[in-house]
């Protein structure tokens, strides 16, 4: 987030980090993952319908 402060950089993708007592990095993902926000699903008259999500 630094970059994208001072140097005007955006991060292609923010990583959330769990870290243990010790301080050490024990996990670690995407804080807003892209995949499988772009489209949507839908029940409509009997039938599974999937179309373009608001991105």
């Amino acid at each position: 987030m630094v970059d994208r402060v001072t140097r005007g950089k955006a991060p292609a993708s923010p990583l959330t980090r769990s870290l243990d007592s010790g301080g050490k990095v024990t996990a670690s993902r995407p804080a807003y993952p892209r995949s499988g926000y772009e489209t949507v699903g839908n029940w409509v008259h009997g039938r599974w319908v999937v179309g373009k999500g608001k991105v």
